[in-house]
């Protein structure tokens, strides 16, 4: 695997630009996309980025051709023994992670891939790893113990994948989000009135152009957390719009980025038991990754650095679930 270069939240700005810039010109913006693509998933850990990183992962998708958001951290990857394609471009996703026992900022940057950028040999030597019998005897030999350690990992991300692809282990919660948004956007309820207050609050100095995208992005997020188009289909209905709304905006990437996050937000908040909108951690959103970071303001006003983003052939990847 690569060495990870340095990667500040101006770099992430910068390729956020570039990536947004490259799918309004080619119509691909994927929270235009109906059904959407289930929400992204670390295959090994089972849970999803719900951050800045979600958006990287979503518009890196696009740009390679992937039609599964399912990754996995590189360390990972080389553990099992996954492999790129020699005749295919493989350029990891670099995701902002919080890095323990490091000196300064614990903020850096690790790399991920999509499970589907890998060749189908190692994949399938990895499934079959899955397999093999974990060494339980105290005496193993390093080499029982790494192997126990990999079959494992290899069960974790099958396990993942098969969530994933079927959905089955998330339907309880895309319920418990769903029932938690039809409450929250009802009219003549106190939880309405809060959720208006709050869209008003984000809402409020918005163009007409930023009002459109900001109710796109919000429907595309509500149809990714509860698995069905909850809050209206307009990201794909007024695809042209959206794109001419988002390409009149990227001159400001910074709001532009705003936008998307707080979108996001907005609708993780809709969907947060008690509806909950204000800026607090709740043990449901508290979990590992559920909680949108945006980089500091100050970051972002650093130069970034364009990374390469490669242009994979769409791969025949199986068909993601429909909502």
């Amino acid at each position: 695997m690569k060495a990870i270069p340095l990667y500040t939240a101006g770099h992430w700005l910068a390729d956020f630009q570039a990536l947004a810039a490259e799918h309004c010109q080619s119509g691909t913006l994927p929270f235009t996309r109906n059904p959407p693509l289930p929400e992204n998933t670390d295959i090994i850990r089972h849970w999803p980025l719900r951050d800045a990183n979600a958006i990287t992962l979503e518009f890196q998708a696009a740009s390679l051709g992937i039609d599964r958001l399912a990754w996995i951290f590189g360390a990972d990857a080389e553990f099992l023994g996954l492999e790129l394609p020699h005749h295919t471009a493989g350029d990891p996703v670099l995701i902002f992670a919080r890095i323990q026992n490091r000196e300064g900022s614990p903020l850096d940057a690790q790399y991920a891939y999509f499970i589907d950028q890998f060749s189908e040999a190692s994949v399938n030597r990895m499934a079959a790893a899955s397999h093999k019998e974990a060494a339980k005897n105290r005496e193993a030999d390093d080499t029982a113990v790494i192997t126990g350690r990999r079959s494992l990992l290899a069960a974790q991300a099958l396990l993942g994948l098969q969530n994933y692809d079927s959905g089955m282990f998330d339907l309880e919660q895309q319920q418990n989000s769903e029932n938690q948004i039809r409450e929250n956007t009802q009219e003549g309820t106190a939880k309405f009135t809060k959720a208006k207050k709050e869209y008003t609050r984000l809402t409020k100095d918005f163009s007409s152009a930023e009002k459109e995208l900001f109710t796109a992005l919000e429907q595309y997020a509500a149809a990714q957390e509860t698995g069905r188009p909850v809050m209206g289909t307009g990201f794909s209905a007024h695809k042209e719009r959206i794109t001419r709304s988002c390409q009149a905006l990227l001159p400001r990437v910074k709001s532009l980025a705003s936008l998307f996050g707080n979108a996001r937000l907005f609708v993780r908040r809709l969907a947060s038991p008690g509806g909950n909108l204000e800026r607090t951690i709740t043990p449901f959103m508290g979990r590992p990754g559920a909680i949108w970071k945006m980089p500091p303001e100050t970051a972002l006003s650093k130069p970034g650095l364009k990374t390469t983003i490669a242009q994979a052939p769409v791969q025949g990847n199986r068909k993601a679930r429909e909502p």
